[in-house]
């Protein structure tokens, strides 16, 4: 895996964290409902996945 995708996958732990602290849910279609679902969930994740990828890639680790 490409070292900033890896940081963002860190930037959005710390994010799931405070969420879960916070008992806080993301709506989001592709739910089903389970106890153990992330806060982050399906497409939004994978959204916000890639955008933090994106900035990392073009602000902090410009190749």
């Amino acid at each position: 895996m490409e070292k900033n995708r890896e940081i963002a996958i860190k930037i959005i732990d710390l994010f799931e964290n405070l969420l879960n602290r916070k008992n806080i849910i993301i709506p989001n279609e592709d739910r089903e409902n389970s106890e153990d679902e992330a806060a982050i969930y399906g497409g939004d994740y994978y959204e916000l996945e890639d955008a933090v990828t994106e900035i990392l890639n073009q602000y902090i680790y410009d190749k």
